[in-house]
């Protein structure tokens, strides 16, 4: 039997912190981020109050139809522009919700915010996420460097400022 997967997103709060870090130190995320070093708790609990308090940060996490968290979004904001990032839970990979959470947090983010253009930037060696975030819509701006690594450079445009 088919069944859609349904996507909503709620806003992140402090409660999500010990998921947050867990998703966080997974082995294939700390791979996948311009800063593989593990997360320490206290680090993580510094920097998510930082994030919560931010007005220039816009934080989901994603559920499913069942209600169940399967990954984050975040939107750092600086003029008009946001840097995304984005996990997806371990057992919840594969499965066509990257793109789905990406393409919905993004039309979001589009239709609360001022924010007009989104930049993804990821590793070259992680196919997943280039594909999740080709498959949202993103388009390639080429290659840029990220803490001294490569990185693609994707871009969403709001529709009514192409």
């Amino acid at each position: 039997m088919y069944r859609e997967k349904i996507i909503t997103l709620r806003e992140v709060c402090e409660d999500d912190a010990k998921m947050l870090w867990e998703w966080a130190n997974d082995s294939e995320v700390r791979a996948a981020s311009f800063s593989s070093t593990p997360i320490t708790w206290e680090k993580h609990i510094q920097w998510l109050k930082s994030k919560l308090s931010s007005c220039l940060c816009i934080f989901f996490i994603a559920m499913n139809s069942d209600n169940i968290p399967i990954g984050q979004i975040r939107y750092d904001i600086a003029n008009h522009e946001a840097i995304v990032s984005i996990s997806i839970r371990k057992e919840f990979r594969g499965k066509g919700y990257g793109k789905m959470v990406i393409w919905l947090a993004s039309q979001k983010l589009f239709t609360e915010s001022n924010v007009s253009k989104i930049h993804a930037y990821i590793k070259p060696t992680n196919k997943a996420s280039i594909c999740a975030f080709l498959k949202a819509h993103f388009k390639n701006a080429g290659l840029t460097t990220v803490n001294d690594q490569k990185a693609i450079h994707l871009v969403l445009v709001r529709e009514d400022e192409v």
